[in-house]
């Protein structure tokens, strides 16, 4: 599907990844992961933000969203019918869609030494625009 996006860019390059095994890609400027991160546990975003951490040169820059835990509100089942529109499934009760504090991935953040740039919450999606330090900031 982003290919089809992006067909006109001739900047783009594309690297199929398993899990977390980010050696072959070159050290870049700037990272991309929208609608990744919503569907991984706070080990697979650790994991994942300690090797995007090594993909940026000096400078780079991440953006990135989660689901934010603040959505969800038992009272009203507007999150639930929102998460099982995003799966586009009627009737689906089961989603891998993780929801999570902006807090603990704001630490999770820090402790693998970004900087943070902005953090922003639409309510139902925290975004992160965060920077790998020039090396003599550390």
């Amino acid at each position: 599907v982003a290919k089809m996006y992006t067909k006109d860019h001739n900047n783009i390059e594309y690297i199929k990844i398993n899990f977390a095994d980010f050696e072959q890609i070159p050290q870049v400027d700037s990272i991309y992961c929208l609608a990744l991160f919503p569907h991984f546990t706070l080990y697979d975003i650790f994991t994942h933000l300690t090797e995007l951490y090594n993909c940026l040169k000096p400078g780079g820059q991440l953006f990135f969203d989660t689901r934010s835990d603040q959505y969800i509100n038992f009272k009203s089942n507007k999150w639930l019918a929102d998460t099982r529109k995003s799966v586009k499934i009627p009737n689906y009760n089961f989603t891998n869609l993780k929801y999570h504090n902006t807090k603990i991935i704001k630490q999770m953040i820090e402790s693998v030494g970004f900087d943070i740039v902005n953090i922003f919450d639409s309510g139902t999606h925290s975004f992160f625009h965060i920077g790998r330090p020039y090396e003599n900031n550390k």
